[in-house]
């Protein structure tokens, strides 16, 4: 998927140093393995955020056929590979998006401590990406992922509260509405993304 194949782009220019070791004539060829390198790393997080984003659809799609043991591996999975790479869009929105259904999937009391974390993590990387979206100068994302920073808090202040059991128990029709509410935010986002 083409997410902001630009983020890196102005580092690559401070790898054209190395050239200068050779002769004049020599210096031309010896410019293009340097800047591939940079790309290394764009492609790495390209292919991160693929693999994320195939992982947590899957997961959206087990939890809708009633697999909740399946979906539950399928987010631990997506957050596994987006592990260190949440710098990017691409792999921190479906990463947030993971733990937040991971979130979801902790009902009960017994996994009121679990829900509260994952809802937390969730939080944290929705509001990095959100961060980073307004530095980038994407005022309209960055909003949208404060919004769901500030739903991931109030979901995790719930499940820390509710000594009932769980926040996804009590209304199962309303949150599998949420759930493809969610699922389609995510497509739309992934447009948004790809065409900047």
């Amino acid at each position: 998927m083409g997410f902001l194949k630009n983020l890196v782009s102005e580092f690559l220019p401070t790898n054209g140093g190395d050239a200068a070791t050779t002769g004049a004539d020599e210096a031309p060829p010896e410019a293009p393995p340097p800047p591939e390198a940079a790309p290394s790393s764009t492609s790495r997080e390209s292919e991160a955020g693929t693999e994320v984003t195939r992982l947590y659809t899957a997961g959206i799609e087990a939890v809708q056929r009633g697999r909740t043991g399946e979906a539950k591996s399928c987010f631990e999975r997506a957050v596994l590979a987006g592990s260190g790479k949440c710098d990017a869009f691409e792999v921190a929105v479906p990463v947030a998006s993971s733990y937040f259904e991971l979130g979801r999937l902790a009902t009960g009391p017994d996994h009121r401590h679990e829900a509260t974390l994952r809802f937390q993590q969730s939080e944290r990387v929705f509001a990095r990406a959100s961060e980073q979206a307004r530095e980038q100068g994407l005022g309209e994302l960055a909003d949208r992922l404060r919004e769901e920073a500030m739903s991931a808090a109030e979901q995790a202040s719930g499940a820390a509260t509710n000594s009932a059991g769980g926040t996804s128990s009590a209304m199962p029709n309303l949150l599998q509405q949420e759930k493809d509410l969610r699922a389609r935010q995510w497509e739309s986002w992934a447009s948004h993304l790809g065409r900047i």
